[in-house]
């Protein structure tokens, strides 16, 4: 059974933990000398490590990003109340008159950061030179719009900053996390150096044996047909490394759980005898020497 390294980051950590406890009481018997629980549990410390202050660097990077919405959404805001408050004066429909406002081609606002940046900028520059037109009331004014013009440009470069940031994080997460495998990977290949591939000591050391057969995969398409009043036909596509099948089946109100009726070597088996009226709950395994799958999803048969 493969020992697959290309695992998600938790897991690998969980097995560099495994593996280096596992060598801590078997290694030395075993004679593995050149990749060690103590150089395991280094390379664990630093991906850990590296991968924790990239988590720090991420959530402050959504934190400037959600800061930088928060300002977009003010600037939208006080582009649909100052085009209200502009109406009576501009035209309710666009015009070369809008230009002055930012609004150019269209009374539309667009949602983009940068667009609103622009947008604040222009409007800025309009009612300090239109002070008559301002709102202050609905905070419709110059001083508004610089405030969140300059506020999305400084929020901006935050977020532009922090995504430097971040990028050089995860790669040095990632060149952790890869010393890491391939640390786990030489371990690997020291022990098979030192011991078969159906040691069981393989799995004392937290891993699988890489000659075992790993178990089949989940049996899929199942179906199940009622043939005559009381007979149950079950087929299922063939799953891979399988030896044989188990068929699972449950008479609901007579019986608690799945028990086995049948271990069949084919790809299908009958369930006869069943009792009529009866809501019969079916589901397939599939087995081989190094164990069994999980059961297919459960179908329901109604005998009549």
């Amino acid at each position: 059974m493969k020992n697959d390294l290309h695992i998600s980051i938790p897991r690998l950590f969980t097995l560099g933990e495994a593996v280096a406890n596992g060598y801590d009481l078997y290694g030395a018997g075993i004679g593995i000398t050149r990749n060690t629980g103590p150089l395991i549990r280094a390379d664990l410390s630093a991906a850990e490590l590296a991968r924790d202050i990239y988590e720090v660097g991420a959530q402050e990077l959504r934190d400037r990003n959600a800061e930088l919405r928060n300002l977009s959404a003010q600037a939208y805001d006080f582009g649909f109340l100052a085009r209200n408050v502009l109406k009576p004066i501009l035209g309710k429909s666009y015009s070369a008159a809008w230009n002055q406002t930012g609004l150019v081609g269209s009374l539309k606002i667009s949602p983009n950061h940068e667009d609103l940046q622009a947008l604040m900028q222009s409007m800025r520059t309009f009612f300090a030179n239109n002070a008559a037109w301002e709102a202050p009331t609905h905070s419709i004014t110059a001083v508004r719009a610089e405030e969140l013009r300059s506020g999305i440009s400084n929020k901006r470069t935050e977020v532009q900053s922090q995504k430097g940031a971040t990028k050089t994080l995860i790669n040095l997460r990632n060149e952790k996390v890869d010393a890491l495998r391939k640390r786990l990977r030489l371990f690997i290949l020291e022990t098979g150096e030192k011991i078969g591939p159906l040691d069981p000591q393989w799995i004392s050391l937290g891993l699988n044996m890489p000659g075992a057969k790993a178990t089949p995969d989940k049996p899929l398409n199942v179906t199940a047909i009622l043939i005559g009043n009381n007979g149950i036909s079950v087929k299922w596509d063939d799953a891979p490394r399988a030896d044989y099948y188990r068929v699972w089946a449950r008479v609901v109100g007579a019986q608690d759980t799945l028990t086995v009726v049948g271990s069949p070597g084919d790809l299908d088996f009958t369930i006869l005898g069943l009792p009529s009226n009866a809501t019969v709950e079916i589901a397939v395994s599939a087995i081989n020497s190094s164990g069994e799958s999980v059961k297919s999803t459960v179908l329901v048969v109604m005998t009549t």
